[in-house]
This record gives structure tokens, sequence and C-alpha cells, in this order.
């Protein structure tokens, strides 16, 4: 029974996670820098790092933390490397403008594996300097307003770091009932359709890049949380549906479809006007890819280069073995 109540939470997350990077894709594409930018903005990126602090929870039981974090490197940093490299070379190739400048704006691009990995870690060390949960939540919060007041010259600086506030929220969240869980998903769903809302009417966000630090900022905080909430209530209300399936497979291959829709963007984006087309290339020509290189040696090499890696230092304990014995 609690196995199968962990395959239905983890479709939940799934399901919310392929959401999520739908809309990382629209916005990509459509490039929006009225209200719909906020729209966007306060949706996708916030589910995921809701989500990876929910999931925290899971890989933190009965395990090393430090074997947690190695794992947490492997699978996010790594990846983030030979995906820069390949983009920026992508780039190169297609306009013929130079490397260094193109691995720079792909390492931009790719900004979401090192945030992720360093938030994880970050709240780790907290997890193992305070143990309990509501220490860690305040400290999680006051360098959230902390980050929302500090004097940077890019908004949206300030902007990523306080995503460390939702990681937290998501791990301090799962101490509660699936019952509370979802009034409160409830809840945040009406807060978050009202208060966009109000925010289009009055014009409040004038534009997508003068967030400046301050009081405006721990607003789209609360909306951050709120919209993170309503795509997890989405993702529950969906996952009886006929589009939990394509929803939840999504979801599963965030990887593929995050690095690789990049690559389709920078091959399709000029020749194939067609938004809503290029959306669903980017969407599932990746699914499709990963069907059949899974489990290859390309897969780990572009992919999971870890498992390259792990393979190669065997091989070479293995004929240092070989060695001594002989």
């Amino acid at each position: 029974m609690e196995n199968a109540c962990n395959n239905q939470r983890i479709q939940y997350f799934d399901c919310a996670r392929g959401i999520a990077m739908i809309l990382v894709v629209a916005s990509h594409i459509w490039a929006f820098t009225d209200i719909r930018y906020i729209l966007f903005a306060t949706t996708h990126n916030p589910t995921f790092f809701l989500v990876s602090g929910c999931l925290l929870v899971g890989s933190l039981t009965n395990k090393n933390r430090g074997g947690v974090l190695l794992k947490k490197a492997e699978s996010l940093l790594i990846p983030y490397v030979v995906w820069v490299c390949i983009l920026g070379s992508i780039s190169t190739f297609f306009d013929h403008s130079h490397i260094i400048g193109n691995l720079i704006i792909a390492a931009k691009e790719l900004w979401f594996f090192p945030t992720l990995f360093m938030f994880e870690a970050v709240l780790i060390l907290f997890i193992e300097i305070f143990k309990k949960k509501k220490y860690v939540t305040g400290l999680g919060l006051i360098l959230l307003l902390m980050t929302c007041f500090i004097a940077v010259k890019q908004a949206s600086i300030a902007r990523r770091l306080f995503f460390f506030g939702l990681v937290v929220l998501g791990y301090c969240t799962q101490k509660y009932t699936e019952k509370t869980r979802m009034m409160f998903g409830s809840v945040s769903a009406v807060l978050y359709i009202l208060f966009m809302f109000v925010a289009g009417r009055k014009n409040y966000f004038t534009s997508a890049d003068n967030l400046t630090p301050g009081y405006k900022l721990i607003f789209v905080f609360g909306l951050s949380f709120l919209g993170a909430c309503t795509i997890l209530l989405l993702s529950k209300c969906l996952a009886k549906t006929q589009f939990c399936g394509f929803l939840c497979l999504v979801g599963k291959n965030t990887l593929y479809i995050y690095v690789l829709h990049y690559a389709v963007l920078k091959i399709l984006n000029s020749l194939l006007t067609n938004k809503y087309c290029l959306l669903f290339i980017c969407v599932v020509v990746p699914i499709i890819i990963q069907y059949f290189i899974k489990g290859t040696l390309i897969d780990n090499l572009l992919f999971k280069p870890y498992i390259v890696c792990h393979e190669m230092l065997v091989g070479l304990k293995k004929s240092k073995l070989k060695e001594e014995d002989i």
C-alpha cells in the first residue's frame, strides 16, 4: 500500500514537472515582455524548485547526505558542462561567431543546473546543522528577504536567488498531510488568479526587466509560490485524466527536453514561423531521441557522463588488480 502511494506521488510530481517543462519551452519560443512574462515566470521555474525541495525529503531518508550531494553533482553539474560546450559549438557553427562568447551565452542559458545544485547543497548543509525543519524554514526565509532587498545591478540575479526559498518551502511542507496540501493548493490557486488579474489590470509590472530589488520582488516571490502550488494542484486534478500519461512522459524526460530544445531553437527558430509547431517539435523530438538512445553509449556520454566516468574508474581498478596478481 505504501509503495502504491509513493508511486502515485511520484506520478503527481512528474505530471507537475511535465506542465512546467512545456511552459519553459513556450516561454523561450514566445519570449513575452509584458504581464504574460510574469505569468510564465511565476509558474514554470518555481514549480521545478518547489518539487525539488519536496523530493529532497525522500532522497535524504536513511541515506548518507554526502552521498546524496555527490549524486546531485554528478547528475546536474557534469551534464551542465557537457551541454554548455555542445550548445556553444552549435551556435558557433550556425552563426560563425566567436566560440568563447557562445560558451558564455550557453552557460547563462543553462543556469538552472548549477543554481539547483547550489540551492540543494545549501539546504542539505542547513539540515545537517539545524536538524529541525522550523529552524531551516526560518533561516531560508531570512535569506530570502535579504535577497529581495540586496543591492544588485541585475534584478534577474535576485529573482534567481530567491528560488532558494521555494526549495526550502518544498522541503518543509512535506510534513503536512495530503488533505492539508490539497486545501492549501486550492486557496493558492484562487489567490494566484486574483493577484495576477489585479496586477494585469493595474499594469503593476511595466517591464520584465524592471523588477528592481525591494517590495516588488517579495510580491513576485509570493506569486511564484502561489503559482507553483497552482501547478501542483492542477497536476493532482489531471492525475486521473487522459492527459496525465503524456505530461508524466514529459516530466520524466525534462533533462532531455531542457537541453535539446535549446539546440532545436538554435537550428529551427529562423526557419519555422509557426510557433505552435516549433513548441511541438521542441517537446516531442527530445522524447523520441531519448527513446532510441536510452541506455546506449551516446546517452551516457551526452546525458549521463558520470556513468562513463564510473565505468572508466572501475576498468582502471580492475586492470591494476590484474597487474598486481601477475
